[in-house]
């Protein structure tokens, strides 16, 4: 009876549980994302919603649930419908009900009602928009400010602003709930309305952050924010109750009255990001954090992160190293599975030094490459720029790294060594197939993923 859940979520609430089974199942089917419970108390993990939505609330013969009608149930806007028999539906209605759905329940009322109620969720995002005010703060909404900031180019534009954004605020809400960053967003709004003067303006800039627009200079400003900073430290919050001391960070600009508002609330939110790479509880002149990363991103071009790289930094190691007698004696034995992917096996003489490598073709079939005109070799503190180049000229597609006296250290491979210094990184890059083998040796994660065509190809030998 699963459907593809949407946007339209409604919660049901009643102590008829075939009810409750019964209304879930017809909803589903209509596209509505229906969570089903007979526990609506404070506990509740219901009554913690985070989107608008709608309230089902089978009331009949239950004051406890008919009194959902007139309590706040989420920080969000909920359409509470209720389920009552006609002879209490204008109970109800006096109680706080949105609308009543009749008992026994005719689906097709239901439905009616409930696209009521979905009506009403649009009226709201859309007066939700329009809105000057936000409603968890009291401060401008950032459609709002854009358009008291423009005016105020217009005659008295400020001299300075300042972006404020609360530190690590997906972790805080995660661990604690979408009320205590509520609470944290309204402790932040106060501490800044307080030390405001009669022209200066304070607004929403993203979800977790704000924009105060001063009639001061940035030096002037960089004190507001260290005094803002200073307030909400101290303030009581409901994260604070619960052992976590939440932190606020800042990005000071200097305001620029020719550009467009919208500009300049881009500019300063983009700058507010990147001030929270600092680490948290920091304040930052927008200039310097701009200067900051300009000469970052001209050391990246230059290359200067890379200048110390050796091929030591970049190797991976051996997971064992053979001697000649054990390589004599029985060399597949000692080797690992084909699954580790390994471009070859070292296999050193009594001192240590490589005196041949077991070469793998295709990274699965072990065969023997004596002779030192096979060995393809490299220096352990050879810059990474003269690995590329060892590559280019090597018929290898891996090199053996050595100390100066010859021992092998570990292995590089040019796959390996392009996809860590040129590639991105994602979380799938290194998921294994759903139909892959379980055995332990599926176990092992390789350095660079196995190009399909290659299972396949080991798979069938």
């Amino acid at each position: 009876m699963s459907t593809a859940t949407t946007d339209l979520r409604v919660t049901i609430v009643s102590a008829d549980r075939e009810l409750l089974s019964d209304l879930s199942w017809t909803l589903s089917i209509f596209g509505y994302h229906v969570t089903a419970t007979c526990d609506f108390s404070d506990e509740s993990p219901c009554r913690r919603e985070q989107k608008p939505g709608l309230l089902l609330v089978d009331t009949r013969d239950n004051p406890e649930l008919a009194d959902l009608l007139t309590q706040p149930t989420s920080p969000s806007y909920v359409y509470r419908i209720a389920i009552e028999t006609a002879e209490a539906t204008e109970k109800v209605l006096l109680k706080g009900a949105d609308d009543v759905v009749g008992y026994p329940v005719n689906t097709g009322e239901l439905l009616t009602r409930m696209r009521a109620g979905v009506r009403r969720l649009e009226f709201e995002n859309r007066l939700l928009r329009y809105a000057k005010c936000d409603p968890d703060t009291g401060i401008l909404t950032r459609n709002a400010l854009v358009q008291t900031l423009q005016s105020a180019n217009a005659s008295h534009p400020p001299q300075s602003c300042v972006a404020f954004g609360i530190d690590y605020s997906d972790q805080l809400r995660e661990q604690y709930g979408v009320h205590a960053i509520r609470h944290l967003r309204s402790t932040l709004a106060r501490c800044i309305e307080r030390r405001l003067t009669n022209t200066e303006t304070c607004g929403v800039l993203g979800d977790y952050s704000m924009l105060v627009a001063l009639d001061r200079t940035k030096d002037a400003a960089r004190e507001f924010a260290k005094a803002i900073t200073g307030d909400f430290s101290i303030s009581d919050t409901l994260v604070r109750e619960i052992r976590s001391v939440p932190t606020i960070s800042a990005a000071v600009v200097e305001w620029n009255s020719e550009a467009p508002a919208t500009e300049l609330l881009d500019r300063c939110e983009s700058t507010l990001e990147q001030v929270h790479y600092f680490g948290g509880d920091h304040i930052a002149m927008a200039s310097e954090v701009q200067q900051r990363i300009a000469e970052w991103r001209s050391d990246l071009d230059e290359g200067v992160p890379f200048e110390n790289v050796v091929a030591q930094d970049l190797m991976e190691l051996f997971p064992a190293i053979l001697t000649c007698e054990e390589a004599a004696q029985n060399f597949e034995a000692a080797l690992p599975t084909p699954d580790l992917q390994l471009p070859c096996m070292p296999v050193v003489d009594e001192e240590g030094k490589l005196v041949r490598a077991l070469q793998f073709s295709s990274f699965y079939h072990p065969t023997d490459s004596s002779g030192a005109n096979k060995l393809h070799t490299v220096e352990y503190n050879q810059p990474l720029s003269d690995l590329f180049e060892a590559f280019n000229s090597s018929e290898s597609d891996y090199l053996v790294v050595v100390d100066d006296q010859f021992r092998p250290l570990g292995y590089l491979t040019c796959e390996g060594l392009a996809s860590l210094v040129l590639d991105q990184v994602n979380a799938s890059r290194y998921a294994a197939e759903d139909n892959s083998d379980r055995h332990t040796a599926s176990l092992v994660v390789p350095v660079v993923p196995m190009r399909p065509n290659a299972h396949a190809k080991a798979t069938a030998t």
